[in-house]
């Protein structure tokens, strides 16, 4: 699916906002934003100086929904939008501001009879700036969110940001939980979208460049905030957006959303927690092979990743995706996260089977017990 972006990636391209807001004619800006990221920012005061200066009229800061944001957060969003004559949308944070703000606008167009049809999208800009490095959701043409405590995806060509601003400044004072947690989502999506089933050339090569950056920048980058290695972990974590657009995440991602729901771990820390055991289950190849290109293909895939991750066998990638995580400061066990009873049964009856499908093995439910089973 073709869809087309204007980026702006590169140190100091916050400032390319001045220019932004003349060529996309707009006055009016409805903010999404996250509150930590956005409060204190350079963006904050840039947008102050549009507004001193004349170049914006207004500016409306939407921040009232949660790091997993539910159905009724949209919601909200969705009718402070529809009050205001907004001409362009811009969200400022994480994977789930963006996703917010795609929500938003996706659901504008939607009438408030219960009857209602589905409307063309409003034709109002989205500007999605990231502010960390891991979703990529930036690049992507769908969004999360829950609704009754279960997680949902919208899949939609008309929610894919217009522009993008990547300005690895925004990573340098984020804390170190949150960087780590980025660090290994973004890596955790480069390794699925290379094996996931709907891979295509295009895909493995976005995800090829992004494993590529994280390996040789994540340590750097994470304990001295090298400004050059965050903007490399900054392009790694769009490559990685740019490849699950196209070939979707697989089994790790499934498995973890319980994770994230039940015990409130970081999105990115849950899916890690679980891919040294998913990867080591792929590359037996035991299993019902659900990739139609084949065993020999899915091998061949397997020896790929190895030699990205700089290993010699699948073992020894299990073993360095979990050193991976230990040198981010992450547990890598439910037990060192939570006192929680962990019910393996409930955990495996919970999982995404949309993403499930992608995985290159066919995962059953005593297949997923006993790779839940790994992380106790």
């Amino acid at each position: 699916m073709k869809m087309k972006q204007v980026e702006y990636i590169g140190l100091n391209s916050l400032d390319c906002l001045w220019d932004l807001v003349d060529e996309m004619k707009v006055q009016r800006i409805f903010l999404v934003a996250s509150k930590s990221a956005f409060r204190g920012s350079k963006f904050k005061e840039i947008l102050v100086d549009l507004k001193v200066s004349g170049k914006i009229k207004d500016i409306y800061v939407f921040s009232d929904f949660e790091n997993n944001p539910k159905y009724e957060d949209v919601i909200e969003g969705v009718k402070l939008f529809k009050e205001g004559n907004w001409d362009a949308i811009v969200s400022y944070g994480g994977g789930s501001t963006i996703d917010v703000a795609k929500l938003i606008k996706y659901f504008s167009c939607i009438k408030d009879d219960v009857h209602a049809e589905l409307l063309p999208v409003q034709k109002v800009p989205h500007v999605a700036i990231p502010t960390t490095c891991g979703t990529g959701a930036e690049a992507t043409h769908f969004a999360v969110m829950y609704y009754n405590g279960e997680k949902h995806s919208i899949e939609s060509r008309d929610i894919f940001p217009e522009y993008v601003v990547i300005d690895p400044r925004v990573l340098i004072t984020l804390p170190d939980r949150a960087l780590a947690s980025s660090i290994v989502d973004s890596l955790a999506q480069g390794i699925e979208s290379y094996w996931s089933i709907n891979s295509t050339d295009e895909s493995k090569v976005y995800s090829m460049k992004c494993i590529l950056l994280v390996m040789e920048n994540y340590l750097k980058a994470f304990r001295e905030r090298d400004i050059d290695s965050l903007s490399k972990l900054a392009k790694a974590s769009n490559f990685s957006g740019k490849a699950i657009n196209i070939a979707k995440t697989t089994a790790a991602h499934a498995m973890s959303y319980v994770l994230t729901g039940k015990y409130g771990i970081p999105h990115g820390q849950a899916v890690m927690i679980l891919l040294p055991h998913v990867y080591e289950f792929n590359a037996q190849i035991k299993g019902e092979i659900s990739d139609p290109r084949g065993k020999e293909y899915v091998e061949k895939v397997i020896r790929e990743l190895n030699e990205l991750l700089g290993v010699r066998s699948p073992k020894e990638a299990k073993v360095k995706l979990t050193d991976i995580m230990t040198s981010l400061n992450l547990e890598t066990r439910l037990s060192e996260i939570t006192s929680l009873k962990i019910d393996i049964q409930e955990l495996a009856s919970s999982v995404n089977l949309e993403r499930l499908k992608n995985n290159p093995i066919k995962i059953d439910k005593y297949s997923s017990e006993l790779i839940y089973q790994y992380i106790i």
